[in-house]
């Protein structure tokens, strides 16, 4: 079974986390496509918000280099119960 907790925690840190760190991150439990399911799904659920810092054709499609400045922030306001899928 794939510790799901490695996500969350990483995800919804204080501070805005690359998708190159999230990749990294998840390396050893996820393989590439179920982090980017992760994250598409937690932006349709409004958990996630993506800042893109420079010209990409597609969050799917980056680059590594592409994928350091593409940030994951939290979205944490009182409409939003991130904490539940944790």
């Amino acid at each position: 079974m794939k510790d799901l907790r490695i996500l969350p925690t990483t995800l919804f840190d204080a501070s805005p986390s690359s998708q190159a760190e999230i990749f990294w991150r998840a390396r050893w439990v996820f393989d590439r496509q179920e982090v980017l399911d992760v994250l598409k799904y937690s932006v349709e659920m409004g958990w996630l918000v993506p800042q893109v810092f420079a010209n990409v054709a597609g969050i799917e499609l980056a680059t590594f280099e592409e994928e350091k400045r593409i940030c994951w922030k939290a979205n944490i306001n009182a409409d939003v119960h991130w904490f539940q899928i944790a």
